[in-house]
């Protein structure tokens, strides 16, 4: 086992300086985890006491960490589903811990790369909005002159719409106004708009019949879908958060109130919460989660310590968004299902 993991993790060091490109060294961090996994993970096999295992599994661990820290500072998305998929199948206790904390740093640094380049997004578009309204001011003050001076040369908009009255020649007498014969009909008082008003924007058309959709609300920026929970003959119903970036649906332990889960035979992991923390969480089934449509029985759920109240119970991840293709409809505030 020494001589097979130092051999590996001299070839994956060397093809490391060949690749250049970042998706290239993504892509080859990534193919070398799942040659871990079918040679040294299926040549350890289950967990013994013995020193040899001992010293087979420190050399699988080094050359774990030696493919998984660079997979993790090139902050790639597509490692977190691999190394997910191996935590998951690994029968080593210590080994599906290592590989689960670095699942869980490569989640925490892909939505600090998102954060940022939201932030620099948004910085763009102030410096833009605040460079039209100075050229806006501009391009007025040259039309129409500064505001001191404001009457002194060109007439002001307002007064450009008007026509002026026609001048009376001087000495001649004012003239005077049209006469209305008795049985003509009372004039009418009519005033055009300036501006025509703009026609009422269509209602959203209802969904078309037949259509699967899934209402959700939307909070904060967050897409709250409605989910049932059945466990032991109960059933509640959460509110979770679509989230495309979370590899397991979570619920909060507030939720295990309303519904009878046991953790005591629960698989422990760990999971990082809304500020960067890494915290300990456990990993149970219940007998059938339903969102709209779809029913999965035996959903495995991972649970985790929250006290920072809000409007959701937790998240929906792509273990169940990954299986249905579907659709998010801001305007109507909902999910079409495919």
């Amino acid at each position: 086992m020494d001589r097979l993991c130092a051999k590996m993790k001299e070839r994956v060091a060397l093809e490391l300086q060949e690749a250049v490109d970042p998706l290239a060294r993504e892509a080859l961090l990534i193919a070398a985890l799942y040659e871990v996994s079918r040679t040294a993970l299926a040549e350890l096999g289950m967990p013994r006491k013995s020193q040899e295992y001992q010293r087979a599994r420190d050399a699988v661990l080094d050359l774990v960490s030696s493919i998984a820290i660079p997979l993790v500072r090139g902050g790639g998305e597509g490692g977190i589903a691999v190394l997910s998929e191996l935590a998951e199948g690994c029968a080593d206790p210590l080994l599906k811990k290592k590989l689960s904390v670095y699942a869980q740093e490569l989640v925490a640094k892909s939505r600090t790369v998102a954060r940022e380049k939201a932030g620099g997004a948004r910085r763009i578009a102030a410096w833009c909005a605040a460079v039209c309204t100075v050229g806006s001011i501009a391009c007025y003050l040259l039309e129409y002159g500064s505001p001191t001076r404001a009457g002194a040369g060109k007439p002001s908009p307002a007064a450009a719409l008007r026509s002026p009255a026609p001048a009376e020649a001087p000495g001649k007498p004012p003239t005077p106004p049209p006469q209305r014969s008795a049985d003509a009909p009372p004039p009418t008082e009519q005033s055009e708009p300036l501006v025509q008003k703009e026609a009422a924007a269509p209602a959203p058309a209802p969904p078309a019949r037949g259509e699967q959709v899934t209402p959700i609300r939307v909070v904060s920026g967050q897409l709250l879908v409605p989910v049932t929970l059945k466990q032991g003959g109960v059933s509640v119903v959460v509110e979770l958060v679509v989230d495309t970036g979370a590899t397991r649906s979570v619920v909060h332990e507030e939720v295990l109130r309303r519904l009878p889960l046991d953790l005591r035979s629960a698989r422990t992991s760990v999971a990082e919460v809304a500020d960067g923390r890494l915290v300990r969480s456990w990993i149970g089934k219940v007998d059938l989660l339903t969102v709209g449509p779809f029913a999965h029985p035996s959903m495995e759920l991972e649970v985790i310590p929250f006290s920072g109240g809000g409007e959701h119970d937790g998240l929906l991840g792509m273990d169940f968004l990954g299986k249905h293709p579907h659709q998010i409809d801001m305007e109507r505030q909902l999910i079409r299902w495919f």
